[in-house]
């Protein structure tokens, strides 16, 4: 069961919903998640019906989630969140449906509609992001600067990763040590997951004391004058760290160097995933790889291209690009490495 205050919030919107004929609601707006169901977690889609309210999570973060919530119905939506979405609406015979329309980019369009009415509005597709693929060579100087900063603070934390620390505490350290030692900002929340949170891909810091034996993962982003970095290392503090986390770090070291050898303009990505997943496969990991490969970065920390086993785009000089496998095994714990890597005209140059 939910709470008597997030239950009376359902009640209400459920009775909003049958007035208008609704038979689902789709929520986007992590707010409108949160207030919903006490769940305030990026990349989830909520669905509200007369009889349920569902979350459909990718399957990324479907472990974290399940864990973290009572009286919620989870769904795994894999890498389709929509496709799920409506898998269940199917199932339900479900036929009339609404979406928020609160969302920043359907006022914009009314707007839009309302304002130059005799024009024809045309979806404009991703022409700005195209041009963002491919870095000049002053964004590739400022993208190898801030790795080179998350270098350092990779340096600084690594020494005082101990037990008795909390995951909090390291994380404040790791973003205390790039703001004020550095100059510099942070791209996104610096994670810090230990012992079995390591297992969750995007694990919240938290007030879990970091013990003796652990593998403590350290994913951080610094932001350099308008651009990213993103970096993950995997730690083991101790020489009785688990001998099957152990056998991880090695075939996630190797399918990410392997990946890393690949890289060259005219190289589709999905080959990068495909290999890597090989690696990792004949290890006896496979299953345990939950997410993509990487993705681009710039003045977003996700840009494109991404890197999965679905990606049709073609690498080109000039882009830059995280490799990032990880292997996750709940209960256990998780690794994962991640650098940033340049395609140059030949090859490709680690940052």
């Amino acid at each position: 069961m939910m709470s008597p205050v997030i239950d009376s919030r359902v009640l209400k919107l459920r009775k909003l919903l049958k007035a208008g004929g609704i038979q689902a609601f789709i929520i986007t707006n992590t707010s409108n998640l949160f207030y919903l169901t006490g769940l305030k977690v990026e990349g989830c889609i909520g669905l509200v019906t007369q009889d349920n309210v569902k979350v459909l999570a990718t399957g990324m973060l479907y472990g974290q989630i399940k864990k973290l919530t009572k009286g919620i119905g989870i769904i795994n939506g894999k890498q389709d969140l929509l496709k799920a979405v409506k898998e269940y609406l199917q199932n339900k015979k479900i036929r009339r449906l609404a979406f928020e329309k609160g969302s920043s980019l359907y006022r914009f369009y009314t707007s839009l509609v309302e304002r130059f009415k005799g024009y024809k509005i045309i979806p404009g597709n991703d022409y700005v992001e195209s041009l963002r693929v491919i870095k000049g060579e002053e964004e590739i100087k400022l993208i190898k600067e801030g790795v080179r900063a998350g270098k350092k603070s990779f340096n600084y934390i690594k020494r005082r990763i101990k037990p008795g620390k909390t995951e909090n505490e390291l994380a404040a350290i790791m973003e205390y040590y790039l703001k004020s030692q550095l100059a510099l900002g942070i791209s996104f929340p610096t994670i810090v997951a230990s012992g079995p949170n390591s297992a969750y891909p995007h694990h919240i810091p938290g007030k879990r004391i970091v013990e003796r034996g652990d593998t403590v993962l350290v994913d951080s982003g610094c932001s350099y004058k308008g651009y990213s970095s993103d970096l993950t290392r995997t730690y083991f503090l101790s020489k009785i760290c688990s001998s099957r986390l152990k056998g991880a770090y090695s075939a996630v070291h190797r399918a990410q160097k392997e990946a890393i050898g690949l890289i060259k303009p005219g190289i589709c990505c999905s080959m990068l995933y495909d290999r890597a997943l090989k690696i990792l496969q004949d290890a006896g990991f496979g299953d345990y790889f939950i997410h993509g490969l990487g993705h681009g970065i710039g003045i977003d920390v996700h840009e494109k291209p991404f890197i999965n086993h679905a990606s049709r785009d073609i690498l080109e000089a000039g882009m830059v690009i995280t490799i990032e496998p990880g292997v996750y095994i709940q209960g256990l714990g998780g690794v994962r490495l991640e650098d940033v890597v340049l395609v140059t005209r030949t090859g490709h140059k680690v940052l």
